[in-house]
């Protein structure tokens, strides 16, 4: 059985899945929305929802989430982004989403690739800190690891750092 996708496209629905499982079990009370928005900008999304004026920086920068998790609460809206990928992971990869989380601080950010992580994971076992997002006070990084296609989940012992 091929254990890849033909298409990096592929990997969204299962990832939309799986980000909404966990943000359901995680937000219990809040509204949920998890939208594949790989062919969208992220401003023109948020727009969309009516969220776009908690996140300003936003507008006009171009970034296109591959699978973006938006929870409203009573008192502000969390984002989630997943980047997807069908090779192994790089440097490139880690750049791209780290630039996008840094712009928008989001509750949290994930790197999955369905082939593993390539020559990123020893860099990163080397140096955590360059997944390092948060411009407040809490410590936020991007957790990167293998998608199980056959799963349709994160490998959860390849995390680094482990899901939370």
């Amino acid at each position: 059985m091929n254990k890849n996708v033909s298409l990096e496209r592929e990997l969204y629905s299962p990832m939309c899945d799986w980000l909404r499982n966990y943000l359901e079990h995680n937000y219990r009370t809040a509204e949920i929305r998890v939208l594949d928005t790989s062919q969208v900008n992220l401003d023109c999304v948020l727009d969309s929802l009516g969220v776009l004026n908690e996140y300003p920086q936003v507008i006009g920068i171009g970034m296109q989430i591959d699978v973006l998790g938006v929870v409203k609460t009573k008192f502000k809206t969390l984002l989630f982004f997943i980047e997807a990928k069908k090779t192994a992971l790089n440097t490139h990869d880690l750049g791209q989403i780290l630039v996008y989380s840094r712009i928008c601080n989001p509750e949290k950010a994930f790197l999955f690739s369905s082939v593993g992580m390539g020559a990123l994971e020893k860099l990163i076992k080397e140096r955590e800190d360059l997944t390092f997002y948060s411009n407040d006070k809490k410590l936020k990084m991007i957790q990167i690891g293998k998608w199980d296609v056959v799963k349709r989940m994160p490998d959860i012992s390849s995390m680094i750092p482990k899901l939370i």
